[in-house]
C-alpha cells in the first residue's frame, strides 16, 4: 500500500520537488518573476525565517523555468574548504563558491580558482528557445548575508564579488588581469570578456544585513528592484533606482512607498 505523502515538510525549507505542496504565495512568485525578467537586479530581503528559500525552491525557480528560461541553481558565497588548494590561491573565494555550485562535478577546484563571474559565464552556452533565439539567463544567490559572516580574513574581496556581478551583468568588456595572486577586477587587463545582456541576478539577503550592503556594492551593478517578502499584508513596494543607492535606502527605510 502507498504511504501517502505528507502536505508538511517540516522545518527544513521547500525543496523543487515539493512544488506540488507549495501554496498560498502564488501573487508574490507571480510579481517576483516578472521583476527578475524586467530589471538587471532584484533584491529580495526579509527577516530570518521567512521562507526566502522555500519561494525560491518551490515556487519562483519552477516558474521561470516554465517560461523557457535558464535558472542556474541557487548558490551561496560560503561553503566548505575545497580539497587540493589554499584558500590564499584563490581569487575570490565569494565567486568560487558560487562557481563551484554551477560547475560540472568533474571540474577542479584549481581550475575554477582564478576564473571570473564573467568568463565562467561566458564559457556556458545559453539554452535557446524554441525559434533558437538564446533563453533569459537567472543566476540566484541565497543567503547572501554570508558574505558578511564567511571568510573574514578575505573581507577585502567583498566588492570584488559585487563589482564581477556588475560587469558580467552589463554587457560592456570586464577588464580582468590573470594571475596566481588576487588582483581586483578593476585592475589594467590582458582579456577582455563581455557581459550578459540577457542575465538576471536575484540576491536573497536577510533584513538585518542590509546596512552593511552598500558600502561592498559599486555603481557597475547598475540598476535594481528591492521586494520584501514579507510586505504583502501591508502593500509595501520600493522604487527602483540604482543597486548601491537602493540598499543604503532601503537600509535606513528612506525609499518605501505606499502602493494601496
Amino acid at each position: 500500500m502507498a504511504t501517502e505523502r505528507q502536505p508538511y515538510v517540516g522545518p527544513r525549507p521547500f525543496e523543487k520537488e515539493d512544488q506540488e505542496l507549495f501554496f498560498g504565495r502564488e501573487p508574490e512568485t507571480i510579481e517576483l518573476s516578472s521583476l527578475i525578467v524586467a530589471n538587471p537586479v532584484v533584491l529580495l530581503y526579509a527577516q530570518s525565517g521567512a521562507g526566502k528559500t522555500s519561494l525560491l525552491n518551490a515556487g519562483l525557480i519552477p516558474k521561470l523555468e516554465a517560461k523557457g528560461f535558464e535558472v542556474f541553481p541557487p548558490a551561496r558565497v560560503s561553503g566548505a574548504q575545497p580539497r587540493g588548494i589554499e584558500l590564499q590561491e584563490i581569487n575570490n573565494i565569494y565567486v568560487f563558491n558560487a562557481l563551484a555550485k554551477w560547475a560540472n562535478p568533474q571540474r577542479s577546484p584549481q581550475q575554477l580558482a582564478h576564473l571570473s563571474l564573467t568568463e565562467f559565464l561566458s564559457e556556458r552556452p545559453h539554452l535557446t528557445d524554441d525559434d533558437g533565439m538564446p533563453a533569459l539567463r537567472v543566476i540566484v544567490f541565497d543567503q547572501l548575508e554570508e558574505i558578511f559572516t564567511s571568510y573574514p580574513e578575505f573581507s577585502e574581496r567583498r566588492k570584488d564579488f559585487f563589482h564581477q556581478l556588475g560587469l558580467a551583468l552589463k554587457g560592456e568588456p570586464e577588464r580582468r588581469s590573470r594571475g596566481s595572486a588576487f588582483k581586483s577586477s578593476e585592475a589594467s587587463a590582458e582579456t577582455q570578456i563581455k557581459g550578459d545582456p540577457l542575465l538576471r541576478a536575484l540576491l536573497v539577503v536577510r533584513e538585518d544585513y542590509l546596512a552593511p550592503l552598500p558600502r561592498c556594492c559599486p555603481k557597475s551593478c547598475g540598476r535594481a528592484f528591492a521586494w520584501n517578502a514579507c510586505a504583502r499584508k501591508q502593500r509595501w513596494r520600493l522604487l527602483p533606482g540604482r543597486c548601491r543607492e537602493l540598499i543604503r535606502d532601503v537600509a535606513s527605510r528612506r525609499a518605501w512607498r505606499r502602493d494601496w
